[in-house]
């Protein structure tokens, strides 16, 4: 593969990697920002003033605040997303992180004994 920046491509098949000179690269590289990713900035968060972004994943458009992703729902169309409808979404994936779920396994109050071993005779 080629590298540059944290960025990677895996080199075709039909290319060796012994004759991939620089301007080869360059164009390769070039081919893995147009995948996944291709991050569009909506603006900042007022809170904090960091930025908010629309991103394409593997699973589809998702919006990205800090480390907070929050999956854009299947009725919105991601072209045409605002900042505050990704406040809004952001502030409900927010509020539904926050609640933890219980354990329903029950715990035993005593340990388990050994079982006895069987005599043959």
């Amino acid at each position: 593969y080629v590298s540059h920046a944290g960025a990677f491509k895996s080199i075709p098949k039909n290319d060796s990697i012994f004759d991939i000179d620089l301007a080869r690269a360059v164009e390769l590289l070039a081919q893995a920002k147009a995948g996944f990713g291709g991050a569009r900035q909506l603006g900042n968060h007022p809170d904090d003033n960091k930025p908010i972004s629309l991103n394409r994943g593997r699973y589809g458009p998702y919006i990205k605040h800090g480390k907070t992703n929050a999956t854009l729902p299947a009725n919105m169309d991601s072209d045409k997303i605002t900042l505050e409808q990704a406040l809004e979404i952001l502030t409900l994936k927010s509020g539904k992180s926050a609640v933890t779920k219980k354990s329903t396994r029950k715990k035993s109050a005593t340990k388990a004994k050994p079982r006895a071993k069987k005599k043959i005779a």
